[in-house]
């Protein structure tokens, strides 16, 4: 009897037992892909605030809150940022740019609007804003005069367009254009958009925010830091421990702990999550293995009986095994992908704390919803299917093949007589 044509025997008139196997593969490759798809797509929800606004991390210092709040002045309790420690944490190990910007509450006594002052470079600065462009002109800092851009939802609100002028503390501004802030996930905001020179300008002018900082056309008073990833959790802890118990420092670390629905996995705890269940998975699949092949002892002492020998035996077993492991472990992944397409997106939801509000608390007109949704899309890992497929072969024959050696024996007749 050849192997193949036993081959189709067993696996066609042994359905069950066959069916049990392919089943077994396949839920360990779908558990093993799908959990790890579910993993990242957390990590990935968690940057999103910060991607937004191309930064890994946030830095402020809490402050003080002005004798009058009016004028030009600091959202509470965002306070001044020195240059020199701004030189300082740009020298950190890790980071790999800073881009710093001067955010501002500009409190009329008959309107509200927030500024944000933005650098020329940098995905956080000008072009990262230009790139929200939805009408106009993009920003410029070398224009003269300054010109400004809007919010569209400030500039439908307060019916302005592009091409009017809109005025802060005495100075008037050409719109240049609107841009689409991002509300998703976006932590910045704001109504009105300046070049960053200008924004320290006013600043360094304003009555009430000179009156409690020495802030001069060198500060500022928010800064994005783009850093290397493995160096994340150390440059957050330098920074805080740098502006000491006044910093505020948003980062992925810090988001994590703002999550309202679930605690999701930063990529550190993504692959120790994802080598335990692939260990876990590995471990299930030799078992079932090892079992289905101590299930057929009588078969394999019939066939040492007629003739087999114990090297054509185990080869059997391992073309036997690693056909149905293969089948088993595509039908894991089309699985898989099925219930990805079918999840489709991890949703988590976050409150944004007020010192990044664009919209004061106290102001009884502010409706500013801090609530954001993060959504990140559940993606299938290509090189996380194609280990978990090659790794169930591989664990599936390997089992096999050691089962094998223990259940043929020399001498089979011992089998027989006890079965």
């Amino acid at each position: 009897m050849s192997r193949f044509h036993y081959l189709k025997q067993e696996l066609v008139y042994r359905f069950g037992r066959s069916a049990v196997t392919l089943i077994s593969i396949s839920l360990v490759v779908f558990m093993a892909v799908t959990l790890t798809a579910i993993s990242r797509a957390s990590s990935d929800a968690l940057r999103l605030p910060l991607e937004n606004v191309g930064a890994d991390i946030v830095v402020q210092l809490s402050g003080d809150i002005p004798k009058k709040l009016e004028g030009l002045v600091f959202p509470h309790p965002t306070a001044q940022l020195p240059a020199d420690a701004v030189e300082k944490i740009r020298k950190l190990p890790g980071v790999i740019r800073t881009t710093g910007a001067v955010f501002l509450w500009d409190l009329s006594p008959k309107k509200f609007q927030s500024l944000l002052g933005v650098d020329s470079k940098g995905t956080s600065g000008i072009p990262g804003l230009n790139s929200q462009l939805i009408s106009g002109n993009p920003l410029d800092p070398e224009t003269v005069p300054v010109e400004a851009l809007v919010d569209g939802d400030f500039a439908a609100k307060n019916k302005l367009k592009v091409g009017d002028q809109i005025a802060l503390q005495g100075q008037s501004y050409r719109i240049s254009g609107t841009v689409d802030t991002p509300k998703s996930g976006n932590i910045m905001r704001a109504d009105i958009y300046l070049p960053l020179a200008e924004a320290q300008l006013l600043a360094s002018k304003a009555p009430w925010i000179i009156d409690l900082y020495p802030f001069t056309q060198t500060d500022v008073n928010l800064l994005f830091l783009e850093v290397d990833q493995r160096h994340l959790v150390t440059v957050t802890s330098a920074v805080e421990k740098m502006l000491g118990e006044k910093a505020i420092v948003s980062s992925e670390i810090s988001i994590q702990e703002e999550l309202e629905d679930l605690m999701f996995l930063s990529d550190q705890m993504s692959v120790i999550f994802t080598a335990v269940i692939a260990l876990l998975a590995l471990a299930l699949l030799a078992r079932s293995t090892a079992t289905a092949i101590g299930e057929r002892r009588r078969d394999l002492a019939v066939l040492q009986a007629v003739g087999w020998t114990r090297p054509r035996i185990i080869s059997q077993l391992s073309l036997e095994t690693a056909i149905l492991s293969g089948v088993g472990g595509l039908l894991g992944l089309l699985f898989a992908w099925l219930g990805i397409a079918l999840i489709g997106d991890v949703e988590l939801a976050m409150e944004l704390s007020w010192e990044i509000s664009p919209s004061p608390h106290f102001l009884p007109e502010t409706d500013f919803d801090r609530t954001r949704m993060l959504v990140a899309p559940i993606q299938m890992p290509l090189l996380t299917s194609a280990l978990a497929w090659i790794l169930a072969i591989l664990t599936a024959v390997s089992s096999a093949v050691l089962a094998g050696f223990k259940m043929v024996r020399p001498h089979p007749w011992r089998w027989l007589a006890e079965d």
